[in-house]
């Protein structure tokens, strides 16, 4: 019990030598204005760890959040840069983000319950083309941003992220 206990407070007491550690090296450490711009850095993290407890208390595990959140918010920070309102950048990013959440568990569950291959088989097909798709999309958006510009670019990759996740209702494999 007391081992445990100081396993789960290791990370604490390292934390706290840290602060220690830099607010003796650095005098403005400590400021209440460098305190406020650390918090706010970590803000988007803390609120995605808190959603992340959730999903692994109730025993799912998903490792494509910080990558869904690095689209939407490039997404939403290039369409806040080519004029567009808050509503609409923020909207799109949403839609980007339910597209992306939805894509990767349909198509493996489609996998799995598949009839023409072996289950095994098939998910490893799966996870190989999405490693493809991770190695040719940035490369197939570079070239849809060259020649048609890069907003039509991702409302694209967009679009397409929608058709797949709407498909899976009538697909049958």
């Amino acid at each position: 019990m007391v081992h445990s206990l100081s396993a789960r407070l290791q990370t604490l007491f390292v934390l706290i030598g840290l602060v220690i550690l830099f607010g003796i090296a650095s005098p403005h450490f400590l400021t209440t204005d460098n305190l406020l711009n650390v918090m706010q850095q970590s803000a988007i993290n803390a609120i995605l760890g808190i959603g992340l407890t959730f999903v692994i208390i109730s025993a799912g595990i998903d490792l494509s959040v910080g990558s869904i959140l690095a689209l939407c918010g490039l997404v939403v920070a290039d369409l806040l840069v080519a004029g567009q309102t808050s509503f609409v950048a923020i909207g799109a990013g949403m839609l980007v983000g339910l597209g992306c959440a939805n894509i990767a568990p349909a198509l493996f569950s489609l996998a799995g319950h598949q009839t023409r291959m072996p289950g095994a088989l098939a998910i490893t097909a799966v996870s190989t083309l999405s490693f493809a798709g991770i190695l040719a999309g940035p490369a197939l958006i570079g070239f849809a941003a060259n020649h048609f510009g890069l907003i039509a670019a991702f409302i694209g990759v967009a679009t397409a992220l929608l058709l797949v996740a709407m498909s899976t209702r009538w697909l049958r494999v």
